[in-house]
């Protein structure tokens, strides 16, 4: 673990720890708050700012979450703690069988929603800041994934066809 990383980590985990003893946040001043109302309510929130396949992608991110959130029997989300969201990344990326890059995108999105219930009083308001992100190595996130010739073909010969000029048509001729 790099030294900014544990750095980091620490002054996150201090402010965490002073914020739970301040007494203008206390356990009674959390709202209720079932996992999937929070996800709805998140994906609202979300309506004025983001296209919608953003809104898309982050509902199925959640329902992940969700769905965890179930199988444990949670039902609200105010006593939610670290180790919650720890077992939760473990749980996923096991799930999935998911590559490192995609834990770090699904915690991430995890990271903003729990801010999000922390500024609805549905979770603690710093609890957003103990959600521990996989760190990458340099070339770690980029895909090996590649296409088959023809495949490429029949794309370039559609987007001719039909998008001819277009910025796609351009990006995809010069790959």
């Amino acid at each position: 673990m790099s030294n900014t990383y544990a750095a980091r980590e620490q002054a996150a985990n201090q402010r965490v720890a002073r914020a739970l003893q301040e007494p203008s946040m206390h356990d009674t001043d959390l709202q209720p708050l079932t996992p999937e109302d929070a996800k709805q309510r998140y994906l609202r929130a979300l309506e004025d700012d983001k296209a919608e396949g953003i809104i898309r992608t982050r509902d199925y991110k959640l329902r992940h979450f969700v769905r965890w959130c179930n199988e444990r029997g949670i039902e609200n989300l105010n006593n939610l703690n670290r180790r919650d969201l720890e077992d939760y990344k473990h749980w996923r990326k096991g799930d999935g069988n998911l590559k490192k890059t995609t834990v770090r995108t699904q915690m991430s999105v995890i990271r903003q929603f729990i801010e999000y219930c922390g500024r609805i009083n549905g979770v603690h308001p710093q609890l957003y800041e103990q959600v521990i992100l996989p760190s990458l190595e340099k070339g770690e996130n980029r895909s090996e994934d590649t296409i088959e010739s023809e495949r490429i073909q029949d794309i370039l010969g559609f987007i001719e066809k039909f998008e001819y000029a277009t910025r796609d048509h351009v990006v995809l001729l010069l790959l």
